[in-house]
């Protein structure tokens, strides 16, 4: 198991920094994300930072799984399938 644990901490520790990163880049750039909405900067509250986050965790996890790229062993698999 220690394999899955690693891709599973790689893709979890990625995915965070890549939504940590679009969180900054939307409050900072907040005026260009909301255009005509008055609420305040957060990832939900326009289609266009929205569309920001998901681009950006999208992009993580091609990251991710382009990094970790060793096969499990059929065993694994077989463990990942049941619950």
């Amino acid at each position: 198991m220690g394999l899955l644990n690693r891709r599973v901490s790689c893709a979890a520790i990625i995915g965070g920094l890549a939504f940590l990163a679009a969180d900054a880049i939307e409050a900072r750039y907040w005026s260009w994300f909301a255009g005509d909405v008055t609420f305040g900067p957060w990832f939900l509250n326009a289609w266009r930072a929205v569309l920001f986050t998901a681009i950006c965790v999208f992009a993580a996890g091609a990251l991710a799984g382009a990094i970790v790229r060793e096969p499990l062993p059929p065993c694994e698999k077989v463990r990942i399938a049941l619950p």
